[in-house]
């Protein structure tokens, strides 16, 4: 005779029903919480990447501006655009010899040497103001001979040069002098991002220009600070000799937009720089 068969534990309906609903419940918690940390992450990453584009911009235009003589290195200015006069070799003259002067240049890196795109010279008069010559210039490789006679040793990795026209009688040997390059810094449409803006630096001689970073908004500016006033005003002074300072106001954003937003992130930083004793 057989045994019946014993009984078998399981769930009822009911239970699996609940059970189903708790874990529906935890399962859309979990999701939650990974869209909102997906979101995080991708808000940081953007931020970061907008810092980026701010500090970059700051480097750059820094790097050239720190060597822009006070009274008479802004060529032109307006809210987005900033043209300079950037020495990017630094000399002593020799000695003018049937128009030709001579000048004993110190070391500069080849590369900037050979890109430059030369638009002028100034020199140094007694009484400290540097004087600008823009026009016709042609400068060409010369020997040492007029330097040595001056008593002037060109320094190692430096080179002697021949500038045409001469200089004006007021520079003596000894007079310091540089080579300058007009530098154009712009903001304006984005080449490498549609619909963004980019800051774009031009060689005015050569007409050579990049786009150096990117993107920005339509707010990023310069700003100008002028003699005896403590705040920056959107309009270049006038003269441009009474500048004393320009501010960056620079509103990057990020290039796509991040998860769950519907325009992209943006930071904005502003930051100035003075020329020396040109405060008040």
């Amino acid at each position: 005779m057989m045994r019946p068969s014993a009984r078998r534990a399981g769930f009822t309906l009911t239970e699996m029903l609940i059970a189903m609903v708790i874990l529906s419940l935890i399962g859309a918690s979990l999701t939650r919480v990974l869209v909102v940390q997906t979101r995080l992450f991708s808000k940081n990453a953007a931020m970061r990447n907008t810092r980026s584009v701010t500090r970059s911009a700051m480097n750059m235009i820094d790097s050239d501006l720190r060597m822009v003589e006070a009274t008479h290195g802004i060529v032109s200015a307006s809210s987005t655009a900033l043209t300079l006069r950037v020495p990017y070799a630094l000399g002593v003259i020799c000695g003018t010899t049937s128009g030709t002067t001579f000048i004993s240049v110190a070391p500069v890196d080849s590369s900037v040497w050979a890109t430059a795109g030369l638009t002028g010279y100034a020199w140094r008069d007694t009484t400290g103001v540097y004087n600008f010559t823009e026009t016709s210039i042609t400068v060409s490789s010369s020997s040492n001979a007029v330097c040595t006679a001056a008593s002037i040793t060109t320094l190692t990795n430096g080179r002697t040069v021949a500038v045409t026209p001469g200089f004006p009688a007021g520079a003596v040997p000894g007079t310091v002098m540089f080579f300058e390059q007009q530098i154009k810094y712009e903001f304006k449409n984005s080449v490498a991002i549609p619909g963004a803006y980019g800051l774009f630096r031009t060689v005015v001689a050569t007409n050579s220009s990049n786009e150096l970073v990117t993107p920005f908004t339509d707010q990023a500016v310069f700003r100008y600070y002028r003699l005896n006033a403590d705040t920056s005003q959107a309009a270049a002074p006038n003269p441009l000799s009474s500048t004393t300072g320009i501010e960056f106001k620079l509103a990057a954003q990020s290039a796509t937009k991040t998860e769950g937003s519907s325009s992209p992130d943006t930071t904005t930083v502003t930051t100035a720089v003075f020329f020396r004793n040109r405060i008040q």
